[in-house]
């Protein structure tokens, strides 16, 4: 059975978006890496910068990649302080989606759980969280 990760059961990551106190690039592979102070990601040596909620989902997503992630703990870490309706996090996952697409990383719609990251844990280097 997969695991989905909601907001009653995982406390909000810290250490890649842009309000956390680790200001540190963080490199996910040879190729690719977060650049948290710019809200930006480093793809083959070009910057592509992220709204700041796309760069918020994707900091979750990375953080359990793998594993699905529910709309629910997603809205709640992009938006803390707003209500949002779905399409706002649909807009993020498609901003993420188009930057992302001559990467290997992949967001799986999970009908009606949420989204997940696929991305082989092999090249990952670094994801402290």
């Amino acid at each position: 059975m997969e695991t989905e990760i909601t907001s009653h059961t995982t406390p909000q990551c810290t250490s890649f978006c842009i309000m956390c106190k680790n200001k540190d690039n963080l490199i996910i592979n040879k190729r690719i890496s977060l650049l948290p102070e710019m809200q930006s990601v480093n793809i083959d040596g070009k910057r592509v910068k992220f709204s700041n909620r796309a760069f918020r989902v994707l900091c979750a997503l990375l953080r359990y990649n793998g594993t699905t992630v529910s709309f629910c703990y997603l809205s709640a870490y992009a938006w803390p302080d707003s209500i949002v309706v779905k399409n706002n996090l649909m807009v993020a996952i498609s901003e993420i989606r188009t930057n992302l697409r001559h990467t290997d990383m992949r967001i799986k719609n999970v009908r009606g759980l949420g989204y997940e990251l696929i991305f082989p844990t092999s090249e990952i280097e670094n994801t402290k969280c």
